[in-house]
């Protein structure tokens, strides 16, 4: 019940951040221009060229539209595959994949294929409130191992690197997802 009430109060919260001005210090004031994504050398290349990208990592979300999500929930993790520009991941319940395009301005997603399992109301709240925020994210910003995905400049998702370690997100074959969901 708890899980029910948390999620709820995401999708509204979801409504309300994207007409309410940040009070986050790394999100910019009203009248500035955002920065630009910081690209980190990474620490054991000898290749100066080499940056960090989100596509060097696996990446679990901790935070949904400033909400943390619960320890006891299954977490959302997302994969790029810079070989493929194929976005993959498990969402709350069922996995996707779909294309996307980055860059270091910005970050977008096309249209998410995935399977078709049904799942308790929490977690399908929760698979809901994630993909509809991924389908929103038109920017991205990396600080160590925390990636933040953008929409209009406020932040709508936040991904630590690493995989959740329940499974979920285990290399699959992906080629039964229905790309009509």
């Amino acid at each position: 019940m708890k899980l029910r009430v948390l999620l709820a109060g995401i999708l509204a919260a979801c409504l309300v951040a994207a007409c309410a001005p940040s009070t986050d210090p790394d999100e910019p004031r009203p009248g500035t221009e955002p920065p630009a994504p910081t690209l980190q050398a990474l620490p054991d290349s000898d290749d100066p060229v080499m940056v960090q990208v989100p596509e060097r990592n696996a990446w679990t979300v901790r935070r949904i539209a400033g909400f943390d999500l619960p320890a006891d929930a299954r977490l959302p993790t997302l994969r790029l595959d810079a070989e493929t520009a194929q976005a993959s991941g498990f969402a709350g319940v069922n996995r996707f994949t779909g294309s996307y395009e980055l860059d270091a301005e910005g970050l977008s997603f096309g249209p998410l294929a995935s399977t078709r399992m049904a799942g308790p109301p929490e977690a399908m709240a929760l698979e809901q409130v994630y993909l509809e925020a991924l389908s929103r994210v038109d920017s991205w910003r990396l600080r160590d191992e925390r990636l933040d995905l953008l929409a209009e400049g406020q932040r709508v998702l936040t991904f630590a690197a690493g995989e959740s370690g329940d499974g979920a997100d285990d290399q699959q074959d992906s080629s039964h997802l229905d790309p009509r969901s």
